[in-house]
């Protein structure tokens, strides 16, 4: 008992981590008193979550196996054809003789290669786990089959969290990604300052020095008089009564100084903060024009009026530098205003500034 209770805790072990799949094999192997064991899940692939491995002794076969054979796998047609593909415990011997596999391709093409002849197989809904003897092994005794049937729940647990952290993984991914895409540097961190995560503007803002830095991994701002101040605001954040967060700004050398927001996460974080640092002069996104005439329906010449004016040019300046005449420039504000339901520049100019902007892929 104490092999199959090494098996069913691989298992586990391996659903949490993927790679530890040909250990868990080996010591379901071990467990049976057979001498390999594969895993694989019909119509699913490795970068969709599936699994195709297999302990040492046969590893080597797998790719042969997902490129070609498995569609000529006799065991698995059988399994369809006799079961109609239902979950449970299946011996060869029941699926396919062993007399007639002798003559298929699929035993002296590929299983003759790893010695495999007979099989125990575990189903549950698109994976299968198989255990295995040589050809002219015995049958697989009862006490084979008792171990396989005390295994197969497990495997089907198993796999279940293996699906559900494959899912959050894939969501962590991809918010992660999201995440990256904000040129707003995002800091998440405990109630001491710690970095808990950071997106990548927040890392490029690390690098530059200019407004924080880290010590010791801990959030830290670089100015002597603002860096009580924001550890002050981290910590009152991180508290479990905190509702409502803090801002402070630091100044740069050139430019308007950085804006930055302190925001408790909440008691379901466990006095986690968010910490956003915006650089008001961040640099327009090459897009913004394009952007701006699919939003508002606005012409080239009226996005262009509103890119310049958020270089702080005036209808003057943008006039000469589009080679056309004040009253054109004052004409498509007018247009612009209207379309983007506004009636100052002063309102366009927030309206402008409110648009996302995304970091571009590398």
């Amino acid at each position: 008992m104490e092999k199959l209770d090494m098996a069913i805790a691989s298992l586990y072990d391996a659903a949490a981590d993927p790679a530890l799949w040909p250990s868990a094999l080996n010591e379901i192997a071990s467990a049976t008193g057979t001498f390999s064991s594969i895993v694989y899940t019909a119509g699913r692939r490795r970068e969709d979550g599936g699994i195709w491995t297999g302990s040492a002794a046969v590893i080597e076969m797998m790719d042969d196996f997902s490129n070609y054979y498995v569609d000529h796998d006799v065991w698995r047609h059988a399994l369809f054809k006799k079961y109609g593909g239902r979950p449970g415990l299946y011996l060869s011997d029941e699926m396919y003789p062993c007399e007639e596999l002798v003559k298929t391709e699929f035993y002296n093409d590929f299983l003759r290669r790893q010695e495999v002849g007979r099989l125990v197989a575990m189903t549950h809904d698109d994976i299968i786990l198989s255990v295995h003897r040589r050809i002219h092994d015995s049958c697989f005794e009862d006490r084979v089959v008792d171990v396989c049937s005390r295994l197969r729940p497990h495997v089907q647990r198993a796999y279940q969290l293996h699906n559900r952290l494959h899912e959050a993984r894939q969501r962590y991914a991809m918010l992660e990604e999201a995440l990256d895409a904000d040129p707003i540097a995002q800091f998440l961190v405990d109630g001491s300052g710690r970095i808990l995560h950071m997106n990548t503007a927040a890392g490029l803002l690390i690098i530059r020095r200019d407004c924080i830095t880290t010590v010791q991994g801990r959030l830290v701002a670089i100015s002597p008089s603002k860096a009580p101040a924001l550890a002050s605001m981290i910590s009152a954040a991180a508290r479990t009564s905190a509702r409502r967060g803090d801002a402070l700004s630091i100044a740069k050398e050139n430019g308007r100084p950085y804006q930055i927001l302190v925001v408790p996460l909440g008691d379901m974080r466990g006095g986690q903060v968010l910490v956003t640092i915006n650089d008001p002069d961040a640099e327009t996104p090459p897009d913004l024009g394009a952007i701006l005439q699919k939003l508002y329906g606005l012409t080239p010449a009226e996005a262009r009026v509103c890119l310049a004016l958020m270089e702080d040019m005036t209808p003057a300046e943008i006039a000469e530098q589009n080679n056309v005449s004040r009253t054109t420039v004052v004409s498509q504000l007018r247009s612009v205003f209207s379309k983007t339901d506004t009636s100052r520049q002063s309102q366009l100019m927030r309206l402008l500034q409110s648009i996302p902007k995304t970091r571009p892929r590398r």
